[in-house]
């Protein structure tokens, strides 16, 4: 008797337990198309701005390049240039052809120097984005050695060890009245990729992983970020490793690697920044959501500026 009224009273409880649900509908509202604008000022390579329209996230679509637009780009106040739409603009050959493109061959810029991108489209509100060239940094290797490295990718997903190098550097800072923005990588020539491949690269130093959020010194990535706060009277002395890369099947490989660290603005940094949180989280559900990083004015998007010191490793 006592268990039928023990399930009599859990089926009452459930009863009640679903009666006191509703389906509540949540409107998602449209959201008014952005121009989304994205380009990378460089102080040797030509200038392209990439156009583009924003969508809402109930769509489904894939955003709309835009190529009858209208971009232009100041220096203090005076117009520079009004750059020309390109259509159908590969990044190499088997790639897909990417629209949206504006491009001026003969614009240059010069550190320290800000400009003004504005972008126009019939429809749409205006977008703006200014950026300030920083100032090519000055930078030294102090040493670079021969090491073994222990990589992932060993029997039974363990490790193994590959030859590698050791680069110890010196970046001083030529602008300290400002807070400084900087990129490490190590790069090298791949004529199979048509063009330079990153190399993934770990560190030592303890103030340089705990700014990238690395465990270790096999942690590794294709670049490192680095920035003024743990600089030492505006100087900053680091040390960085990577595994030599032998090249694959079908692939031709020059045994030359390149030093390089970029000086890039602030919002760039924390763009790239965004992005990698953005891929490190997707497809979780429980991981916080990253917000991409924009400085475009009334739009979405990123227009940043870098300037690079590059070496050729022994």
């Amino acid at each position: 008797m006592r268990n039928a009224i023990l399930v009599l009273s859990l089926f009452c409880f459930a009863i009640s337990l679903n009666s006191c649900t509703k389906d509540i509908d949540l409107p998602i509202p449209e959201t008014t198309p952005r121009l989304v604008m994205n380009g990378l000022i460089q102080l040797d390579s030509v200038l392209v701005l990439n156009l583009s329209s924003s969508i809402s996230a109930k769509s489904g679509n894939l955003p709309a390049y835009v190529n009858d637009g209208s971009v232009k780009v100041y220096e203090n106040g005076n117009l520079l240039s009004t750059l020309h739409y390109v259509p159908a603009l590969n990044s190499n050959p088997w790639s897909t052809p990417i629209e949206g493109n504006y491009v001026d061959s003969n614009l240059s810029f010069l550190p320290g120097h800000t400009y003004t991108v504005k972008a126009v489209k019939s429809g749409f509100a205006d977008v703006v984005a200014e950026v300030s060239v920083p100032i090519i940094p000055k930078v030294d290797t102090l040493c670079v050695d021969d090491v073994l490295l222990s990589v992932g990718g060993g029997f039974g997903g363990g490790s193994q060890t590959t030859d590698g190098k050791s680069i110890k550097f010196k970046i001083v800072d030529l602008d300290q009245n400002n807070k400084n923005y900087y990129l490490i990588r190590v790069s090298q020539f791949d004529s199979s990729f048509m063009g330079y491949l990153d190399a993934s690269i770990g560190t030592n130093n303890l103030n340089l992983q705990d700014l990238n959020g690395l465990q270790g010194a096999t942690e590794s990535s294709n670049k490192l970020y680095l920035n003024d706060a743990i600089f030492n009277n505006g100087t900053y002395e680091g040390e960085i490793h990577f595994a030599i890369y032998k090249g694959g099947w079908g692939s031709f490989v020059a045994g030359i690697y390149y030093l390089e660290v970029l000086s890039v603005t602030k919002d760039y940094y924390q763009y790239l920044q965004s992005v990698d949180s953005y891929w490190d989280t997707n497809g979780n559900p429980f991981a916080e959501p990253s917000q991409i990083t924009t400085n475009v004015t009334n739009g979405y998007g990123m227009i940043g500026a870098q300037v690079v010191k590059r070496f050729r490793l022994p």
